[in-house]
C-alpha cells in the first residue's frame, strides 16, 4: 500500500528568463512584450519535469511518503525524460498511461526579475483514470481531460480512513462548486488561492485591516501587505458543500484556515520576505506541506506553517521542484516558529 497518491498534470518545463522586457498595463492588467523580430537574449535557461502530479509527487516522497503518481506521459524524448526523473527521485511511475503519437505535455516559462512568471503551455490528452491503486490518501491537482473517469472510482475507493485532498484547476472552476456535488462531501481538505476560491464560490473575500485579522494570526508577522482579506465568506460556501478542511492562500498576505471547528479561520501570515526568483511551483509545494503536517498529526496552525515553509523554500529555485524541504528540514525550520 502506498502512503499517498497523485493524480493530475506531468509535464517538462523549460523556464527562460530574458535580459530585457517591456513592461505595460491595459486595462488593469500588466503585459510585457518582446520587440517583432527582434532578438533577445536570455540570462538563464532551465529544464525541469513539473506539472501538479509530478511536482507534489516528489514533494509528497521527500517528505518520506511512499508516494505513486498517475497521469499521461506521450511516448516521447521529453516522456523518457520526465519517466527517469522521476524514477530517480524515488517516485513510483507504475500507474502512469502512455499516449501513442502524442507528444508530452510541455511549458515554456518566461519568468521576471521579480519571480512572476508567464506560461506557454503545450498540454497532450490524457488518458482517463480506470483504477485507483491502494492508498491511504490521495492528493488530486488540476484534471482538464479525466476529472470524471476519476471520480467515478471515488465510491468503491473513498472510506472514512482515506484521505482525499484536492487542489483544483481552472476546469473546476468553470464548472463551479455546485457541478461537484457528490465529490465535495468526500474532500478532507481542499486548497485554493483566493482568486480561486472566488470563483470557485462565486463569493468576494471581505477586505479587513491587520487589527481585525489579528486575533485569528498564529504567528506573528516579519512583515505584511497593506491590505488584507477575510476569506471566511467564500469558506463559508465550502463548509455547507461538506468540505471538512479548507486553505485559502493568498500569495504575500499569507493563508487562512477553516473548518467546523474553526469557521472563523486561522491566519498565518507569509513566513518568509525574500524576493523570489521563479513563483512557479509555490501551490504545489504548499500544498504539499499542508497535506503533509495533517498526515504527520500536526494542528491547522502547522499545516499553514509547513505550507508556507515549504512554499518559500520552492520559490527561491528555479524549477517547482528544487527547493522543496525534507520532512527533516521542514520540521526543523518549524521549531523557529513553535
Amino acid at each position: 500500500m502506498f502512503d499517498i497518491l497523485t493524480a493530475g498534470s506531468i509535464t517538462l518545463d523549460t523556464f527562460i528568463q530574458p535580459e530585457e522586457l517591456e513592461n505595460f498595463t491595459k486595462n488593469q492588467t500588466e503585459y510585457f512584450g518582446f520587440e517583432i523580430g527582434g532578438k533577445i537574449k536570455i540570462q538563464t535557461q532551465a529544464k525541469h519535469v513539473g506539472g501538479g502530479a509530478a511536482n507534489s509527487a516528489v514533494g509528497f516522497q521527500k517528505m518520506d511518503f511512499a508516494t505513486a503518481t498517475l497521469g499521461t506521459l506521450g511516448r516521447d524524448d521529453h516522456g523518457k525524460f520526465i519517466l527517469h526523473d522521476l524514477e530517480c527521485k524515488n517516485v513510483n511511475t507504475k500507474f502512469i498511461q502512455w499516449q501513442q503519437n502524442k507528444p508530452s505535455s510541455s511549458s515554456i516559462i518566461v519568468t521576471l526579475p521579480d519571480g512572476r512568471r508567464t506560461v506557454l503551455h503545450e498540454r497532450t490528452t490524457a488518458l482517463p483514470f480506470s483504477t485507483l491503486p491502494d492508498a491511504k490518501a490521495l492528493y488530486v491537482g488540476h484534471l482538464a481531460d479525466t476529472e470524471e473517469s476519476l471520480f467515478e472510482l471515488f465510491p468503491t475507493w473513498k472510506t472514512q480512513s482515506r484521505l482525499f485532498a484536492w487542489n483544483p484547476g481552472k476546469t473546476q472552476f468553470k464548472k463551479g462548486l455546485s457541478h461537484y456535488k457528490s465529490v465535495t462531501p468526500l474532500c478532507d481538505i481542499l486548497i485554493v488561492n483566493k482568486e480561486e476560491a472566488e470563483l470557485f464560490t462565486k463569493t468576494k473575500a471581505t477586505p479587513v485591516s491587520h487589527t481585525e485579522m489579528q486575533p485569528k494570526a498564529c504567528f506573528t508577522p516579519e512583515n505584511t501587505e497593506p491590505t488584507l482579506f477575510d476569506a471566511a465568506p467564500m469558506a463559508q460556501v465550502f463548509l455547507n458543500a461538506g468540505i471538512k478542511q479548507i486553505v485559502i492562500t493568498d500569495s504575500r498576505r499569507g493563508a487562512q484556515y477553516f473548518s467546523a471547528q474553526y469557521p472563523n479561520g486561522l491566519f498565518v501570515p507569509q513566513i518568509d520576505m525574500k524576493k523570489p526568483v521563479s513563483t512557479l511551483g509555490a501551490g504545489d509545494s504548499f500544498s504539499v506541506g499542508v497535506v503533509s503536517a495533517f498526515l504527520q498529526g500536526k494542528n491547522p496552525s502547522e499545516m499553514l506553517l509547513w505550507g508556507s515553509l515549504n512554499a518559500s523554500s520552492v520559490v527561491q529555485e528555479f524549477g517547482a521542484q528544487n527547493g522543496l524541504l525534507s520532512r527533516k528540514e521542514i520540521t526543523t525550520r518549524a521549531q523557529k516558529f513553535l
